[in-house]
C-alpha cells in the first residue's frame, strides 16, 4: 500500500478516538494502544481517553504506566466518577489504599445504588487492615444489594 493510500485508510478525527476504544472493547489491545497514543497526542486534555489508556495499561499489569495516565485524568477531570474509579482501582493495586478508600467513598456518596463501588471500598479497607470496618460494609452492602 502508498502511504497515501496508508493516510487515507488510518482514521483520524473522531473516527480515531472511536477506533482506538472499539480496538480496546475488541481485545485488540495493541492497535488500541497505538489509537490512544495517536488520539492524546493530536488532544492531550481528553481525560475519558487518558483513564481508557491507563485501564488499558492496568490490565496489562503495567503499573507504574497506568497510574500515570490515571493521575492525568484525574488532574484533567476530578468531578468525573469514572476517572475516579479508575484511579481509585489503580491505586489500590499500588497500595495507596488510604487514596483509593477515600475516592471510592466520594463516588458512593454520588452513587449510592452501584454495589461494586461498596464492594470495591471493602477491598481497600481489607488492605487497610480494618477488618471490622470492611465486614459492616460489605454486610450492609449484602442486605442492600442481594
Amino acid at each position: 500500500m502508498t502511504e497515501a493510500a496508508t493516510a487515507r485508510a488510518a482514521p483520524d478525527g473522531p473516527a480515531l478516538r472511536d477506533a482506538a476504544m472499539a480496538a480496546h472493547r475488541a481485545g485488540r489491545l495493541d492497535e488500541a494502544l497505538a489509537g490512544y497514543a495517536a488520539w492524546l497526542a493530536r488532544a492531550p486534555g481528553d481525560a475519558g481517553m487518558w483513564t481508557n489508556l491507563g485501564a488499558l495499561l492496568r490490565g496489562q499489569g503495567r503499573h507504574d504506566l497506568a497510574l500515570a495516565a490515571q493521575e492525568r485524568a484525574f488532574a484533567l477531570d476530578p468531578a468525573s466518577r469514572a476517572v475516579r474509579n479508575n484511579l481509585a482501582n489503580i491505586l489500590n493495586d499500588t497500595g495507596a489504599h488510604e487514596r483509593s478508600l477515600a475516592l471510592r467513598r466520594g463516588v458512593i456518596a454520588e452513587e449510592p445504588d452501584e454495589p461494586n463501588h461498596v464492594a470495591m471500598a471493602g477491598k481497600a479497607l481489607r488492605a487497610l487492615g480494618r477488618l471490622d470496618e470492611a465486614t459492616a460494609l460489605l454486610e450492609e452492602g449484602m442486605a442492600r444489594f442481594p
